[in-house]
């Protein structure tokens, strides 16, 4: 990890039907630029279709690194043939609030993205069909 990144902790955990990550640091756009990559591309390598994306950042995007973050999303998406399903558990009030504008923008482009408060309301959304 860079020296622009090394403030953040990741912990994966392979569940029968989905990938756990858990994310917690200094949110930024570089900082949410590696999340992202990390857990597309962690998951893809194992086989998982399914994420499950805990973040307990301090910090929050503008509108501008929120589009870029979403554009690398869709990027990896559609260079992996792969499109996941995640569910994005922020238990911060500003990560779940700027996570709208991303969750409708990732959808209208094929990647299945839903923002939680509850890891309860999260799990039950993701291991249904």
């Amino acid at each position: 990890m860079n020296a622009a990144t090394q403030n953040l902790k990741f912990e994966y955990n392979v569940m029968p039907c989905y990938a756990h990550i858990k994310v917690t640091g200094m949110e930024n756009l570089t900082n949410s630029q590696s999340i992202v990559k990390y857990c597309m591309d962690k998951a893809t390598k194992d086989g998982f279709k399914r994420l499950l994306l805990e973040e307990q950042l301090e910090g929050s995007l503008s509108q501008s690194e929120m589009i870029k973050l979403c554009l690398l999303a869709l990027k990896i998406s559609l260079n992996n043939k792969i499109y996941f399903k995640i569910a994005h558990l922020a238990i911060k009030d500003n990560q779940v609030s700027d996570g709208g504008f991303a969750e409708t923008f990732l959808r209208n482009r094929g990647v299945n993205i839903k923002h939680f408060k509850s890891k309860n309301a999260a799990l039950e959304w993701l291991e249904n069909d």
